[in-house]
């Protein structure tokens, strides 16, 4: 359940992304998009120790222990595909958008900071003017 929760909202996000690019068509954009998903989830699934194995069936115990480790035949472990290193990046694309609005959260908090500086800043530098042009004023006035 919860890896269709985050394929939709990556197919979501990817889909609108393709259709602002304006690259592909219509209904390649959907197809571009499911893809990107299926294979941010696959690097996500590798990335967090989900094995893929081939389509022969390995005889492995639910908890690996040092014990049924050595029983596994070392024609078992070569059957066994890992796919991390092809996959990293769409893994590292799905864990950028699923954590965006948390990094864009965090810049925005980071942008506030700073406009209230600048605004204090701008805001003191008027005042100053404001004084230095009313001493002005008087200064004439008394001549």
């Amino acid at each position: 359940m919860f890896i269709a929760v985050i394929f939709i909202i990556i197919f979501i996000i990817t889909l609108k992304s393709l259709e602002e690019g304006d690259i592909f068509g219509e209904y390649t954009n959907i197809i571009m998009a499911l893809c990107v998903a299926f294979l941010c989830i696959l690097g996500m699934q590798q990335f967090f120790s989900v094995r893929i194995s081939t389509t022969e069936q390995i005889n492995v115990p639910a908890q690996i222990s040092a014990e049924s480790l050595e029983k596994i035949s070392e024609e078992d472990r070569k059957k066994e595909i890992y796919l991390f290193p092809l996959l990293f990046p769409y893994t590292v694309l799905a864990l950028t958008l699923l954590l965006l609005p948390f990094i864009l959260m965090i810049a925005a908090i980071i942008q506030s900071g700073r406009n209230k500086k600048i605004f204090k800043g701008t805001l003191n530098r008027i005042m100053k003017t404001r004084i230095k042009e009313n001493t002005n004023r008087r200064i004439l006035l008394r001549k």
